[in-house]
């Protein structure tokens, strides 16, 4: 079913990250909504897969989720604010959308008679748009009016590369770089295209054994989540030129121009 016919009535966000060595956790809605007495919760595991936990109303009621990816040219997408704030790898929108039918009816039903947690069992894939619906077992058909989870997940590479740096520490290279929200692995690799892979960290730093390496690229990840674009690493160069201050060296003063070793 087309998007065309959504009518957006609010969209609100409460996002919280938490260590990127436990659970990333979003939570979806700061009031619980019907069926709901507690605010539905999404985490992504260590695993890169999205977990959904919720409490319902009744402890009788049992629950379905329907999932509907979409293309990130998709008119529904429209529905984001310029606000949007970003909580890595997962971006969440809670939203209520009005429309003669449940949308649901042109998702997939991937979890049936649930009571309170569902983990989504697909490959997440790195900026892919996903719809997702929980609603009582049996109600697709009645549901006039359904709150729908607009989900993705991605790396915000931006946050490594600003202070990514490697040098030559004796036969060498020293890799450091910020570690990336939400990512619990990284993989270093020689090329730009990530082929040429000389090992993985679980923290933001790596040493490359009896290697000269002008550049390298980070890639991060998060189990099945890995990041589809990698970050370069440059090597600071071992020697700096002095440019507009003095420094006192063994036989006097560095003079303007001077080369100092590092």
């Amino acid at each position: 079913m087309s998007t065309r016919s959504f009518g957006p009535i609010f969209l609100a966000m409460v996002i919280s990250v938490l260590s990127a060595c436990t659970d990333l956790a979003v939570f979806i809605n700061d009031k619980p909504s019907k069926p709901f007495k507690e605010p539905l919760t999404v985490t992504m595991d260590v695993d890169g897969k999205l977990v959904f936990d919720w409490q319902a109303v009744s402890e009788k009621t049992n629950f379905d989720v329907y999932v509907l990816p979409v293309t990130s040219d998709d008119r529904a997408l429209s529905l984001a604010s310029d606000d949007t704030v970003y909580a890595a790898p997962v971006t969440s929108l809670a939203m209520n959308l009005a429309f003669s039918e449940s949308p649901v009816a042109a998702g997939t039903k991937t979890g049936t008679k649930l009571k309170s947690h569902y983990t989504y069992p697909e490959k997440i894939v790195p900026g892919q748009f996903y719809f997702f619906q929980i609603i009582p077992s049996g109600t697709v058909k009645k549901t006039t009016k359904a709150e729908v989870l607009l989900l993705r997940a991605e790396f915000p590479n931006d946050v490594s590369s600003s202070s990514a740096l490697a040098q030559m520490v004796g036969n060498d290279t020293d890799i450091t770089w910020a570690a990336t929200p939400g990512a619990t692995a990284y993989e270093i690799f020689t090329d730009e295209a990530m082929t040429q892979k000389i090992g993985d960290t679980d923290i933001p730093h790596f040493l490359a054994k009896n290697q000269n390496l002008d550049k390298v690229y980070v890639r991060a990840r998060r189990g099945e989540l890995v990041s589809p674009e990698g970050f370069v690493v440059l090597k600071r160069n071992s020697k700096t030129l002095l440019e507009s201050i003095a420094a006192v060296s063994a036989d006097g003063f560095y003079k303007l121009g001077d080369e100092i070793s590092l």
